[in-house]
């Protein structure tokens, strides 16, 4: 099947994910079109498509006014298929980035659920241990209310398929694999307990511990397997945050018209190469094709032959009008959720990542923090950031979930226009100090330790102005 990040496919995907997994072995139904739409919070189309499709690939016949039935799973041993191994590098590399970044987000998760949670009766999960630990996770994101954080999850799911778990039962067996995932469910749901009972610091400990156990235990089968991808012959993981029509495009033109109003881009200067902006921006070159293609039409730029794109208008701000679409609340409440994304995982990925910093990198970490504009220095300090976790980070997952974050907070260019009353953030110069001392220092833990002040910095400022512009949703963040 084709990939596609439309809401209808990511529905799809996770359903057949949850077949293969064997959620619906044990007698329990399959669920209803309204429970489909509910669940995954999308209208009675879509939902009536990706039932159809599922039942289109044959692993479902719908009755009409009876229960869809299973036909059939996807895989009926999937680390014996082509597509594990096609996958298999990239699984391996997921695995470790799940490790790494997993305990963050739960804890995040953990921090924003109302007391009595897991006491409430309608998250009385039912069904095997496994789909229980699935929906205890899927329920502690969905109270976020962040989509892109449920979107990443639902992609993971998707991608892994039922991988892990058959990977437990080949290293365990089936009996021992069934006490392994319910120990891990009662010791999650103990996480939730302890955090909610003021044991903050013992949860936060306790899901790492848990993270390591079960992902550590699937990287013993990585570890000691001949089988690999092949060259060039892999299949790579992919997210796409915002499930629906991503115009990669129309974002990166409005982010080059904000540099060049700032005057970072000069009248008569040229356009890096398509080559560094498609490195820039991690997009592929025909997309910074059509990119410079919309810019030229609108005055801005002037492509000559063998010079490249020339700068000859900045358009003023009037030009984003012409851009709406990314005024739009829903692109600004996109651009709030990237930041708290990028809460919920850095900690754990800087650190991994820190060592891999290159002497130039830094340095231009130290110039960004010290500038005296507090607003430019901390947009400075992220964005210099999260491009040396793109290009530095061993881990393909990570660099995948980091280019796309990067992609995201392009939806925030068209704040740069908005005029405030103070270029000052109330301890910014704190945290600058901090910043500056743990690159000269080399020291990783300050470093993730000011950078998540850096974002909270963001984040903070971010929702405040959205908040005073009256768009719908800014506030329900936290």
């Amino acid at each position: 099947m084709t990939h596609s990040n439309s809401q209808e496919h990511t529905i799809y995907r996770d359903l057949r994910a949850q077949i293969q997994m064997g959620f619906f072995d044990y007698g329990e139904p399959f669920p209803t079109l309204m429970e489909i739409a509910r669940q995954y919070g999308v209208s009675y189309c879509p939902a009536q498509r990706a039932l159809k499709m599922l039942e289109k690939s044959g692993f479902v016949k719908i009755y009409h006014k009876k229960a869809t039935v299973i036909t059939r799973k996807p895989y009926t041993d999937y680390l014996q298929s082509t597509a594990f191994r096609e996958r298999i590098d990239a699984l391996a590399d997921m695995n470790k980035t799940m490790e790494l970044i997993s305990p963050s987000a739960c804890f995040f998760s953990l921090s924003h659920l109302d007391k009595g949670f897991f006491q409430n009766s309608e998250y009385e999960w039912k069904g095997n241990t496994v789909k229980q630990l699935y929906s205890s996770y899927l329920e502690t994101i969905k109270t976020l209310g962040n989509q892109m954080l449920l979107s990443f999850y639902y992609d993971i799911i998707s991608f892994a398929d039922s991988a892990f778990l058959d990977i437990l039962y080949a290293l365990l067996g089936e009996r021992e694999t069934e006490l392994f995932m319910q120990n891990i469910l009662a010791e999650f749901r103990q996480c939730a307990a302890d955090y909610q009972s003021g044991h903050i610091d013992s949860a936060q400990q306790h899901l790492g511990v848990l993270s390591e156990r079960f992902h550590g235990k699937i990287g013993e089968y990585f570890r000691n397997t001949d089988l690999h991808s092949g060259e060039g012959s892999g299949v790579s993981f992919t997210w796409e945050p915002s499930k629906g029509r991503n115009r990669y495009f129309d974002m990166i033109a409005t982010d080059i018209i904000c540099k060049i109003n700032q005057g970072r881009y000069q009248l008569g200067g040229f356009l890096p190469s398509y080559e560094k902006l498609s490195f820039i921006y991690h997009v592929s070159v025909s997309t910074i094709r059509r990119t410079v293609s919309i810019l030229n039409k609108l005055g801005i730029l002037q492509t000559i032959n063998g010079k490249g794109s020339q700068v000859v208008s900045n358009g003023g701000p009037q030009l984003l009008q012409k851009f709406s679409e990314f005024t739009l609340d829903a692109n600004l409440i996109s651009f709030l959720e990237s930041m708290q994304v990028l809460d919920a995982f850095s900690g754990p990925v800087i650190k991994y990542t820190f060592p891999y910093f290159a002497g130039d990198d830094l340095n231009h970490i130290c110039k960004g923090a010290r500038q005296k504009d507090h607003k430019k220095a901390l947009e400075t300090v992220l964005s210099n950031t999260l491009q040396v976790i793109v290009n530095q980070c061993p881990l393909n997952t990570v660099k995948e979930i980091y280019s796309k974050i990067t992609l995201q907070m392009l939806n925030g260019s068209i704040l740069r226009f908005v005029k405030t009353e103070s270029r000052q953030i109330p301890g910014w110069r704190k945290i600058a100090d901090s910043i500056v001392q743990s690159c000269e220092n080399r020291n990783a833990a300050q470093f993730a330790d000011s950078f998540h002040d850096v974002v909270q910095a963001a984040f903070i400022l971010t929702k405040q102005l959205l908040s005073d512009s009256g768009i719908a949703g800014a506030g329900d963040l936290e």
